[in-house]
């Protein structure tokens, strides 16, 4: 773990799938949406509540 690249064309995260480096995401590229919203908070509910 370590801090994320703030600059938008560096990778700031990495996917690694079977122990192999597969992709390489900017964080312009990742969002985050929520599936079931709550009015009263930032987070949404997980999909099994």
């Amino acid at each position: 773990m370590g801090r994320r690249n703030r600059r938008s064309p560096d990778p700031a995260y990495r996917q690694i799938l079977h122990g192999v480096p597969a992709a390489d995401f900017s964080s312009d590229e990742l969002l985050y949406l929520l599936r079931n919203v709550r009015a009263h908070k930032l987070y949404g509910f997980s999909p099994v509540e």
